[in-house]
Parts: C-alpha cells; sequence; structure tokens
C-alpha cells in the first residue's frame, strides 16, 4: 500500500540522480507538523526532496531532514524529553513518482496521521498510523 502524495505528475524523476545525489522535485509534496501530546510545536515543515528523515537529534533542520530536537519549547516535561532522545534516527519518507513510502528507522514505533492515504483507503482522516521498527509501509 503507497501513501499517495500531493505529486501527480508524470514527468517528475524522484530517486537518486547520476551522482547520487537526491533530485529537488520543485514542489513540495510534504508537510509535517509536529505536537507533543495535542499542541503543535514549531512551524510546519515543508519539503520538495524526494528523500526526508525526521529524527529525534539537535542538528538544525534542513530540506533533507527535520530534527525534532531543534524544536524549541519553554518548559518542556520530562516525559516528551525521553521519548524524543529514543526516536534517534526515526523515520524516512520516501517519493517515488507520487507514491510515498514511510520506512520506520527507529528502536521504537513511530505514529503518522497521513489524511491523504486515509482517504484512499476509506478510512477518516484522522487515523493514526503505527510503523514499526524495520518496517516499511509501501
Amino acid at each position: 500500500m503507497a501513501f499517495p502524495s500531493s505529486t501527480t505528475s508524470d514527468n517528475q524523476q524522484p530517486a537518486l540522480n547520476g551522482n547520487g545525489l537526491i533530485e529537488d522535485l520543485g514542489e513540495e509534496w510534504i508537510r509535517i507538523m509536529y505536537h507533543e501530546y495535542s499542541e503543535k510545536v514549531g512551524e510546519t515543515y515543508k519539503s520538495s526532496a524526494t528523500e526526508i528523515s525526521i529524527t529525534g537529534f539537535c542538528d538544525a533542520s534542513n530540506n533533507l531532514k527535520l530534527n525534532l530536537g531543534a524544536i524549541a519549547k519553554p518548559n518542556r516535561n520530562q516525559a516528551i524529553r525521553y521519548v524524543r532522545e529514543n526516536i534517534r534516527e526515526g523515520v524516512k519518507f520516501y517519493n517515488r513518482n507520487g507514491d510515498v513510502f514511510i520506512d520506520c528507522l527507529s528502536n521504537f514505533p513511530i505514529f503518522v496521521q497521513a489524511p491523504l492515504y486515509a482517504h484512499a483507503m476509506g478510512q477518516h482522516l484522522a487515523t493514526v498510523y503505527r510503523v514499526t521498527p524495520e518496517n516499511l509501509i509501501i
């Protein structure tokens, strides 16, 4: 099962170019909102790269990687800190010709809400999907 994305053009060629570098689709096909409990934290992350990683690390984020550790929030509780520290390598999203794949690289399950996928599957748009370690949702 592939996650449909907002990218519909058949002439886009995601994946690696001849130099082994990730090509830019030129269109923001992914938008990521990070929540701690029910509170949205930080800005909406947008990218057009064909591969996007979400990690628990503290490096600055860029078009290829969203590092949750770099998102500041005053008075963050200890439970949230613990969870973020254990995300580590996190999750990677791949866009392959308009189909989106999710690979959990963490040692723990991650949870993803994907409204376009839910719609395609006839499920409620707020459905949350559990992706377990070393598993790929396609």
